[in-house]
């Protein structure tokens, strides 16, 4: 069958040939006259030969071509041809030559696209915009419950008289969950008075924090409205100190010094007090800085002083120490601030680091 093939391919090749010969054959010898020589007759037949063999030979020339396997010649490109066309991203350059990041990888198709959405979707779920919106509402929630309901309480700094008398009411300790209480004990000269015990009511609902030969007690609530009461054994003092503790309060006492009726331990005993039982509540409130209801601020100049005019008596508030006038009554907090009741006079002898110094009162 290949052979058939090749026969009939060969044939087509042939035919223009013979065709061309067997014309020019006729036209040869159509020009050979009869009554031509033997000479002529013998160059028209050399003709034909010729003719003949070179027919031949185109025919195996073909014939060698197809027999032989086909090949590949390289093209050379010249050097303006080459500058004139655009590098692919794909082919492969030598030397420091660098590829475009953007033209490295060929454009995704829909797919590819699709693909790509749903990664970015599923690892960044959020817009910025609801990422910092999402911070906000965390902010604000963490306000609303970090803060309390209502206003912050308001601090107080307090000095309470503590009757040891039967039927007295106990001193009131106003707490707040989160905030520290210091409860200062003194005796009536103002002097400390050292804790000797203590016992709580309830405790696991207040933290009771207090060093031993100490006068100062710490005292928190460790929760909003469980009430309880304390129990502190001074030494030398035979009673108990009963005090009643209220957490959840509006006003919260950061400092109360509770003053005892009563010499402690450690007082002076060369210091003799003379204090009117009427004047002791007025006193405790000018120690506070608080004066007398219908008190009359009076101007003092020479020295750190407060002072004033109450129902013919002066009032004196200062941490020095007075010399004269004589005073009728006198209370001292454990800073060593002190409050007089005097008569009212112009003038002030006071001692300021063991110097006699003048204040100058002025009174109408």
């Amino acid at each position: 069958m290949n052979y058939f093939l090749n026969f009939i391919k060969k044939s087509w090749l042939l035919f223009p040939v013979l065709f061309f010969s067997m014309s020019w054959m006729t036209v040869s010898f159509a020009a050979v006259d009869i009554s031509a020589g033997p000479e002529d007759v013998m160059s028209a037949a050399k003709i034909l030969a010729n003719t003949y063999s070179g027919s031949q030979g185109d025919q195996q020339a073909a014939q060698a071509d197809d027999q032989q396997p086909l090949q590949l010649t390289a093209i050379k490109t010249t050097q303006s041809k080459m500058t004139s066309q655009k590098p692919q991203a794909a082919e492969t350059v030598s030397g420091d030559q660098q590829y475009d990041p953007q033209h490295l990888f060929a454009k995704p198709d829909v797919n590819n696209q699709e693909a790509f959405n749903s990664l970015t979707s599923q690892s960044m779920p959020m817009t910025p915009d609801q990422i910092r919106r999402l911070k906000q509402m965390l902010a604000v929630t963490q306000m609303a419950s970090a803060s309390p309901v209502g206003t912050p309480p308001k601090p107080t700094l307090s000095t309470q008289m503590v009757s040891l008398a039967p039927g007295a009411v106990p001193p009131v300790i106003r707490l707040q969950q989160g905030f520290v209480t210091s409860i200062v004990f003194v005796d009536d000269t103002g002097a400390d008075w050292p804790i000797d015990s203590y016992d709580l009511g309830n405790s696991q609902a207040f933290n009771v924090q207090w060093e031993a030969n100490s006068n100062t007690m710490m005292i928190q609530a460790m929760s909003m409205y469980t009430y309880g009461n304390l129990a502190v054994k001074l030494k030398g003092l035979s009673t108990p100190v009963m005090l009643t503790l209220v957490p959840g309060q509006q006003i919260v006492d950061y400092r109360v010094d509770l003053r005892i009726q009563k010499t402690g331990p450690n007082a002076n005993p060369i210091i003799t007090i003379q204090q009117p039982g009427a004047a002791n509540d007025l006193l405790l409130g000018v120690l506070d800085g608080v004066a007398p209801q219908g008190a009359k601020i009076l101007n003092v100049s020479g020295g750190d002083c407060q002072a004033w005019s109450y129902q013919h008596k002066m009032y004196v508030r200062t941490r020095l120490n007075v010399l004269s006038p004589s005073w009728i009554g006198k209370m001292t907090s454990p800073d060593g601030t002190n409050a007089y009741v005097m008569e009212e006079s112009p003038t002030l002898l006071v001692s300021k680091n063991g110097q006699p110094v003048e204040l100058n009162i002025e009174i109408d």
